[in-house]
């Protein structure tokens, strides 16, 4: 194991009341890879948002991002809240490694601020706006924010004071990585860009190169209409990434959000998403590479496939930074069944009870 993963600042425990389909829940002992399992519906997707939400950077925008990357209804912030915001506002506790913890609550209510109000008039956003007004406190500053949403969930957020206070920064950077195929994707140039920055060139192509066969390189090309865009390159022609198959995008993309970060903190749900056995091994070196170097990642899988092929490229060294949780809710009370990474493999009859 490198040195930088026994340095690294982890979340560590998670309390969530009354958001979305979680009225109460707790998870305690999150690791430097944190695998959610559970049939849906189980709160998988909420706990995510819950990491979102209470370790981002930027509070207005992560309460924003949480409700713009579901796209199944318009005027989705109230939904944001357990029961529609009827039992109370939503409250999130987080703790990291350091023993630093930070509580975050969430009211959903009608009125706008006025100038967040004039900027989705500004963009002709239909009503009936609506906002959330967020505060996260830590042992002796705080913040607010308001997050403002029109019909369509566009929003607009702003927070005082602009910048996080450094006491309430539990994470040196927080990415939402959703592979689904909704939500505000990073173009795929400019995530190749951030791992070319950090030295992750050949890693990523690494990766590709054991799915494509004849691939020589990634470069970034421009288009006649003089935008970038990102080139699988072979040796007798090169071939836009939009047009590689769905399991090669899907694989390259998170390649790129894993390999463009640093050390931090990595929510992504569903890495699985439309690869091939050969990919999801692919993707979980990548995963298993960027918890070495020190970046905390939780993600949520309906993938047994995925999960053996963690167990796979883990050392044995690896296994004490792995676990998984299996998870159901009941009433909206959170339940869940913790299993260390040496024990993963043993618990793996029960985990697929949630995965078939």
């Amino acid at each position: 194991m490198t040195p930088s993963l026994h340095s690294s600042t982890v979340i560590e425990s998670i309390q969530i009341k009354n958001l979305r389909g979680i009225r109460e829940g707790r998870l305690n002992e999150l690791t430097p890879l944190t695998v959610l399992v559970g049939p849906n519906s189980s709160g998988k997707s909420t706990i995510l948002d819950a990491l979102l939400i209470a370790t981002s950077l930027s509070l207005g925008d992560a309460v924003g991002r949480a409700v713009r990357r579901r796209t199944e209804r318009d005027a989705d912030a109230r939904w944001l809240l357990w029961r529609q915001g009827d039992d109370g506002p939503v409250d999130l506790t987080i703790t990291n490694s350091q023993k630093s913890s930070r509580t975050c609550r969430l009211t959903w209510q009608t009125e706008v601020p006025e100038s967040l109000a004039e900027k989705l008039a500004g963009q002709r956003k239909e009503r009936p706006y609506s906002s959330v007004e967020a505060t996260c406190q830590g042992a002796t500053q705080g913040i607010v924010a308001w997050t403002a949403f029109a019909a369509d969930n566009t929003y607009e957020f702003a927070q005082v004071p602009e910048r996080l206070p450094d006491e309430l920064r539990l994470a040196p950077s927080v990415r939402f990585i959703d592979m689904r195929g909704g939500g505000m994707k990073t173009p795929l140039p400019t995530l190749f860009t951030g791992a070319v920055t950090h030295g992750r060139r050949e890693e990523v192509r690494e990766l590709l190169e054991a799915i494509i066969p004849g691939l020589r390189n990634i470069e970034i090309l421009v288009n006649p209409q003089g935008e970038p865009v990102l080139h699988l390159i072979y040796p007798d022609q090169s071939v836009p990434v939009a047009l590689a198959g769905d399991g090669i995008r899907s694989m390259l993309r998170l390649g790129l959000e894993l390999a463009s970060q640093g050390r931090g903190l990595a929510l992504i749900e569903e890495p699985e998403v439309h690869q091939h056995p050969r990919a999801i091994q692919q993707s979980a070196k990548a995963l298993i590479a960027s918890m070495r170097r020190g970046m905390q990642i939780v993600l949520s899988t309906h993938s047994l496939e995925l999960i053996d092929s963690l167990l796979l490229e883990a050392t044995e060294e690896d296994l004490q930074f792995l676990s998984t949780y299996r998870l159901k809710l009941n009433d909206g009370v959170l339940v869940s069944s913790r299993f260390s990474g040496d024990k993963m493999a043993f618990a793996r009859g029960q985990i697929e009870d949630d995965l078939r």
